[in-house]
């Protein structure tokens, strides 16, 4: 039999000592609060407004890890938080809805929702005003500029981006005709080079329709939805260049004929919910 010696006999009693004073010791409560903040106003009205009818998380408190490195942005105000997910929600989530049903949006619309305070300027000099990621999160900057009063600006800086974003996702989802790319050639990378008329004139509905056959196809689709049907005659009756102007009715068709096949959507009808429920925001101020 193996036979501990007495020193080691010695160390073996003060381990066991040790161990069942270890084992006689209360263990304290830990101090750190890991219960979840309650909720503030904001707060309650997202949840009630966008979390359990879409399940869409809204963040605006601020967090550095959401924001890519080397953008020099800041946060919204909570002010803004509430009116600008409201006008949101009137322009472009009800007029969806009511068009195509409330699984359709549930099923496409982001889960997340990220609201910058300021703009996001570029290397180039351009601004990025939103931003779609994998289809499950959007990012709307330029919060702090809210005035909803100012059509102009309403549709500049939240309502033309949120459509295209959304049209991003719709196509990610389910593709367009690839017939849409080969309307009228002239894609180019320099597309700042180019005004809105200049454009036009080439066969494409604004400048930032030059840069890539995805962003044509959905500015066509956000900008048909989002103007009025004299604005957009008028846009494009005032192009000059017969080709040019052929084109842009081309790719519209494709647009009407994709929303219609992909999702059963008339984009007419869906036009005049967006316009109708613009001109209500801007009358009412919220």
């Amino acid at each position: 039999m193996y036979q501990l010696n007495n020193g080691y006999k010695i160390l073996f009693f003060i381990f066991l000592a040790g161990l069942f004073a270890c084992t006689s010791d209360t263990l304290e409560t830990s101090k750190i609060d890991t219960s979840a903040p309650p909720l503030n106003q904001t707060d309650q009205w997202i949840r009630t407004n966008y979390t359990t009818p879409y399940n869409i998380e809204v963040l605006y408190k601020w967090n550095d890890g959401q924001i890519s490195a080397g953008k020099n942005v800041v946060p919204p105000k909570e002010d803004f938080v509430k009116p600008i997910m409201s006008m949101l929600d009137s322009i472009w989530i009800q007029p969806y809805v009511q068009e195509a049903g409330v699984d359709f949006f549930k099923a496409l619309t982001p889960k997340q929702f990220l609201l910058i305070g300021s703009p996001s300027y570029n290397a180039d000099g351009s601004r990025t005003q939103g931003q779609a990621e994998s289809g499950r999160k959007i990012i709307l900057f330029s919060v702090n500029w809210f005035d909803p009063t100012n059509k102009d600006l309403l549709w500049e800086e939240y309502i033309h981006v949120i459509f295209h974003e959304f049209a991003h996702i719709m196509h990610q989802t389910k593709n367009y005709d690839i017939d849409y790319k080969n309307t009228i050639p002239g894609y180019t990378v320099a597309w700042t080079n180019f005004t809105d008329k200049e454009a036009l004139e080439k066969g494409f509905i604004s400048a930032y329709s030059l840069s890539a056959p995805d962003e044509d196809f959905v500015e066509t689709m956000s900008i048909f939805l989002t103007k009025s049907p004299e604005w957009w005659d008028a846009r494009i009756n005032g192009i000059a260049n017969a080709t040019a102007k052929a084109a842009v009715q081309k790719k519209l068709d494709i647009v009407v004929k994709y929303l219609k096949n992909a999702w059963n959507i008339d984009a007419y009808q869906l036009r005049t919910r967006v316009n109708k429920a613009f001109e209500r925001v801007v009358a009412n101020g919220n």
